[in-house]
């Protein structure tokens, strides 16, 4: 049979997640005064290290600090590779806003188009090579947008563009690939 908590853990705990709750909402505040969803601006003009620093600041404002330690910059965000370099993940939310968005079930599926992950997402990201070894690109590609970019999207649903039948999404340029040397 599972034991209680003492009185004494419980306040504890309590306190722990009032605390917890507290620090979250101050950082939700100082990623607004830092020019958090309102001041943002268009995806279209963001450069990279600007789209990563507001990543950044949404991820700390959330406490995923697992995905973005305090002190962390643009420069060193993330610390994922993908193919050798690192992970593009101003590319793939690109990627992926131009062609509807993530897949979710909330969606009608006319407004969100099956994606091949592979073939139409993978080959826009600066990681992407014509000689690449990635089996498993696809599903690593999915699970990284899930833990780094899916919140932020729902943060700001202004970057999601749906092409209409038969277009092709308009395309942003690729970046360079960043080198990762050794991580500590």
């Amino acid at each position: 049979a599972p034991r209680a908590l003492s009185g004494a853990r419980t306040s504890e705990r309590a306190g722990n997640t009032h605390k917890y709750h507290q620090r979250s909402s101050q950082r939700r505040v100082q990623y607004q005064r830092r020019g958090g969803p309102m001041a943002r601006k268009p995806l279209e003009e963001l450069t990279e290290d600007e789209f990563l620093a507001d990543l950044i600041s949404f991820l700390q404002a959330k406490g995923r600090f697992k995905l973005a330690p305090e002190g962390c910059d643009p420069e060193s965000f993330p610390r994922r590779t993908l193919n050798g370099s690192k992970l593009d993940l101003f590319g793939l939310y690109r990627a992926v806003c131009v062609r509807g968005g993530f897949p979710r079930s909330d969606r009608k599926k006319a407004d969100a188009p099956k994606l091949n992950w592979t073939r139409d997402v993978f080959t826009r990201l600066a990681n992407h090579t014509d000689v690449h070894k990635a089996t498993s690109v696809g599903h690593d590609l999915i699970t990284h947008y899930q833990n780094y970019l899916a919140e932020y999207e729902d943060e700001h649903p202004e970057d999601v563009s749906v092409p209409e039948a038969g277009d092709e999404p308009v395309e942003f340029e690729r970046c360079e690939p960043k080198q990762v040397g050794k991580l500590p």
